[in-house]
């Protein structure tokens, strides 16, 4: 039995917006999700049944800002350090513009992503903002976890558009064809700073953005793996089936791989076999490369086993890379 104690999830499936263009698969990749989560091998890895927090628009808790903001403090307040927790996002992610300095640190482009959520209205324009969860915002969340838990194992999982910067696209483009998850192809514009939500360290925060402090100073990147459908200049594809009802390409590469091995993979066989999946479930010409972050204390631990966060039953060897270059005399086996 795996020494973590309990699993806690959040999983958000958004289709039907109230100011964006409607999806067809977010829903259905929770409900895949959640029956994985719920699946014998993986419940026999923990010492209590699972917490499960199920936000979609066709459940009474809706996927509102505030609600996702709710679970995440909630798990705060619950968790433990041998425990796992799991975010998973279905939905719109969109990028947007910001002048300001420390956001814009380690930014492909210079702009920040966020997520969608089912009230969001992220548009400048004659009617007051309500912006998505950005992916600063996202980092707070996950930082607070980690601080608040005392370091429990927690992994993110994004099927979106642009989300290996953290976010799906907000409405089809007539070029990528209504199978893609993303607003439009260019940034939106700068959301207020009076629009920010750091909880109670958003006063805080804000100034010591607008003072130009760096990044890691004024948010501390807390310690997880995070799951991410595409390049954050790239698309979240759904499968092109016919019908109403699809999934996503990378949550369906997800789950096919982590079933046929009943959960037992490392993180980073995991992204290997997801990655040469895609190619046959996408049937597309345009590109979607799965990217997988790891933030974490050991480097070895990608190779542990997913969600359980132990090491698997294989022995695996790999060489331990110093100063940018490989070191052949030195393995870790795990």
């Amino acid at each position: 039995m795996s020494s973590k104690n309990k699993l806690y999830a959040i999983l958000v499936g958004i289709n039907n917006y109230q100011h964006v263009g409607d999806l067809r698969g977010c829903v259905a990749d929770v409900g895949k999700m959640k029956a994985y989560l719920e699946k014998p091998f993986v419940q026999a890895g923990f010492q209590q049944a699972p917490e499960l927090h199920i936000l979609t628009d066709e459940e009474q808790l809706k996927p509102t800002k505030k609600n996702i903001y709710a679970a995440f403090k909630t798990i705060s307040e619950r968790a433990k350090k041998d425990d796992v927790i799991f975010f998973y996002f279905s939905g719109h992610g969109y990028r947007e513009k910001t002048s300001l300095g420390s956001f814009q640190e380690d930014e492909f482009d210079g702009n920040i992503a966020a997520l969608v959520c089912m009230e969001s209205y992220p548009f400048v324009g004659n009617r007051p903002m309500a912006p998505g969860i950005s992916d600063k915002e996202l980092r707070y969340l996950v930082h607070d976890l980690d601080t608040q838990t005392g370091g429990a194992t927690i992994i993110t999982g994004f099927d979106c558009c642009h989300s290996g910067e953290n976010t799906r696209s907000l409405q089809a483009n007539s070029d990528l064809g209504t199978n893609t998850r993303r607003i439009q192809r260019n940034p939106l514009d700068e959301r207020p700073v009076d629009t920010y939500d750091f909880r109670a360290d958003t006063s805080r925060i804000m100034a010591d953005v607008q003072a130009g402090k760096y990044l890691q100073t004024i948010l501390p990147e807390g310690r997880h793996i995070q799951l991410a459908a595409c390049k954050e200049v790239e698309e979240a594809l759904e499968e092109p089936k016919a019908g109403t009802v699809r999934s996503g390409v990378f949550t369906t590469a997800l789950l096919n791989v982590l079933e046929s091995v009943n959960g037992n993979i490392s993180y980073q066989n995991l992204y290997t076999r997801v990655l040469n999946m895609m190619p046959t479930l996408n049937q597309s010409l345009h590109a979607q490369t799965p990217q997988f972050y790891f933030k974490m204390g050991d480097p070895r631990e990608r190779y542990f086993t997913f969600l359980s966060h132990q090491p698997t039953d294989k022995a695996l060897i790999c060489a331990v890379v110093r100063g940018g270059g490989e070191d052949t005399s030195q393995e870790w086996r795990i």
